[in-house]
């Protein structure tokens, strides 16, 4: 088993789950740690979740990485990486279009499989991105990712899992402790971190296609 722990890993950064990568680059964990502004029901459900979307229908597409363990103890997923974290590339001022030169239609392309598979992933800024070493496009942290069968959704399930911004959108949206992510997704697709309002209009072309009512 993958080993986290030991001094071949390093801490990249803290939020709604811990990011790990191994540093030789070749894989990346994600741990999902009890916390006091993360409890252990929502911690344990975000890991099941998680686990659950990546290592099955998800599984599928060539976005999605490769599942590589897990660490049901410490709700602990790894995933091999080999690449480049988006968010890194473009802190760096440096153009996605050198890393992946058709990164916006792969990013595209990823975003209609949500739709196909009836799936609101929130994680959508580029921090839960990254590039491998084949040029690949690649997403994780599906922790809030809900279908659209399940809405509406208990806010208790995933508001400690959202950014201050969006815990503030929410409550203008919410009805009786909870929500219907079509709206949470049409908030994060148009305040985005990507360059160039690419996925605002991705979100147009995703809803031109199929109509604009997303729990349709």
């Amino acid at each position: 088993m993958i080993n986290v722990m030991s001094e071949n890993w390093e801490l990249i950064s803290k939020g709604p789950f811990y990011l790990y990568r191994a540093k030789d680059n070749s894989y990346i964990c994600i741990a999902y740690i009890e916390r006091p502004e993360y409890p252990m029901m929502v911690a344990r459900a975000s890991f099941i979740r998680d686990l659950n979307l990546i290592t099955g229908p998800l599984s599928k597409y060539s976005w999605c990485p490769t599942f590589a363990d897990e660490s049901k103890d410490g709700w602990k997923i790894y995933l091999k990486f080999c690449g480049h974290f988006c968010k890194d590339i473009l802190d760096r001022n440096e153009p996605l279009e050198d890393y992946c030169p058709n990164w916006k239609e792969q990013l595209a392309q990823i975003c209609m499989d949500f739709r196909k598979e009836q799936l609101y992933k929130i994680t959508i800024n580029p921090e839960y991105f990254f590039i491998d070493e084949d040029k690949n496009l690649k997403t994780f942290g599906f922790y809030n990712s809900f279908t659209y069968g399940e809405q509406p959704v208990m806010t208790e399930l995933f508001l400690p899992t959202l950014t201050k911004e969006e815990s503030q959108f929410i409550y203008t949206k919410s009805q009786m402790g909870r929500l219907d992510f079509k709206y949470l997704e049409e908030f994060v697709f148009n305040n985005s971190a990507w360059p160039k309002n690419v996925l605002q209009e991705i979100y147009e072309k995703m809803y031109a296609v199929n109509g604009s009512d997303s729990s349709a």
